[in-house]
């Protein structure tokens, strides 16, 4: 699966995308400010309920999406237990689940087109135009939309490992990362010149 968009429209899908950045803006803005345990709870029961308004199986989804973030916040909750500090690393990881949540529910909810164009929009508002603003924009969505795609990929290569090896998962794994995520782009970038090219 190479796009993250769920594919029932929801009544988020109609959303205009400015309103949905500026929501995931707010919302990652708060939570990055704040270090309060029960805002940053409260965010997340808001973040949850969210979810569930848009039907359970969109919500199981959301929720499998942020599970990639386990081996993060296993190296953050170790750091801070060892520094004496683990109050600390759970307000670093409500914070990291409330942020990565809101740009879940923002890129499950908008069509690819969607925001390509409005990031094009901004990028000639600024004054890159032409060619250029068409290139920036599809670089800047494809980093969007493949950054929890390659997370994805990481756990089941993590996965497959532990199912072939008592040895716990290494840096033996980046090769298959890489040709993947190579193969990957190898089809996007004949999708795109399918298409007509940038």
């Amino acid at each position: 699966m190479l796009t993250l968009t769920w594919p029932i429209e929801t009544p988020a899908h109609r959303l205009s995308v400015w309103s949905k950045l500026l929501t995931v803006s707010a919302v990652s803005a708060f939570a990055l400010s704040t270090n309060n345990p029960a805002y940053l709870a409260a965010a997340l029961v808001l973040l949850a309920f969210a979810n569930l308004c848009l039907g359970v199986a969109f919500s199981c989804y959301a929720a499998k999406l942020l599970l990639n973030l386990w081996p993060f916040a296993v190296v953050i909750i170790a750091w801070h237990l060892v520094t004496r500090s683990g109050f600390d690393g759970l307000i670093i990881i409500a914070r990291m689940t409330v942020a990565v949540g809101a740009a879940n529910l923002m890129t499950m909810t908008t069509r690819l087109d969607e925001l390509l164009s409005f990031i094009r929009r901004g990028l000639e508002a600024v004054g890159l135009r032409g060619k250029n603003s068409r290139a920036a924009a599809m670089s800047v969505t494809l980093l969007i939309r493949f950054t929890p795609v390659l997370l994805e990929r990481i756990s089941e290569l993590r996965h497959a490992w532990m199912a072939r090896s008592a040895r716990r998962p290494s840096v033996a794994i980046l090769p298959s990362l890489l040709v993947s995520a190579m193969d990957d782009a190898d089809q996007i970038a004949e999708a795109i010149r399918a298409r007509g090219g940038i």
